[in-house]
């Protein structure tokens, strides 16, 4: 108790959860996924959506099915994995195959390349692999709910509590797991190496108790 006699606790309320994850043998993983990846690209037009401000190469329109493919399957079980075990985390009311991959798509981004701040709100759970992600490539940005919907004053703390965003930079075999609302975005590649991602939108199909 303070010593004007309030009982005061402060609270961190409505967390934003996010799972960050290092894919083990994913050495072995991005030398299959690479192989697979250029014959997606060789075989599959740009796919990037006339909403998209950027030009980033995408297969979201044009193959959103990379996980029914067979050279992508051991990607699969590992977004799988990584999926239940962020859903678990959050004591989602989750039984047996519950959880599926709705669409899986491919992201290139070269030189100057980059994604606008954009969401995936029509599913609970987004997973991104990143097959190559070179020193100093482009980052990831999770962007607080909060960032546009009230002004303050600049935070000068040191946490993350308050921040109205974070940087992720990725690395190879690093999987990155959120719920679809989760605004994020991604910097311009100021590299001349090739960032490559590969990302899931998850339904859950819950059932009454």
């Amino acid at each position: 108790m303070s010593e004007d006699g309030f009982d005061r606790t402060f609270k961190e309320l409505f967390p934003t959860p996010v799972l960050v994850a290092r894919v083990p043998d994913h050495e072995t993983l991005n030398k299959e996924l690479k192989r697979e990846i250029d014959a997606v690209r060789n075989a599959t037009p740009n796919g990037r959506p006339e909403a998209w401000s950027c030009d980033v190469y995408t297969t979201f329109h044009s193959n959103f099915s990379l996980h029914h493919q067979a050279g992508f399957s051991r990607l699969t079980s590992r977004f799988m994995e990584g999926a239940t075990e962020f859903a678990k985390g959050l004591s989602y009311p989750m039984h047996e195959n519950d959880l599926s991959i709705e669409v899986c798509w491919l992201n290139i981004y070269g030189r100057n390349q980059w994604q606008e701040r954009h969401n995936h709100s029509s599913h609970p759970i987004v997973a991104i692999y990143y097959a190559a992600a070179p020193p100093n490539c482009s980052s990831l940005i999770l962007h607080s709910e909060h960032a546009d919907t009230m002004l303050r004053p600049q935070y000068l703390g040191s946490d993350q509590v308050d921040h109205l965003s974070i940087k992720i930079d990725p690395e190879p075999g690093m999987m990155v797991v959120f719920n679809g609302h989760l605004r994020h975005s991604c910097t311009a590649n100021n590299i001349d190496e090739e960032r490559i991602s590969v990302s899931a939108n998850f339904n859950i199909n819950l059932k009454p108790e």
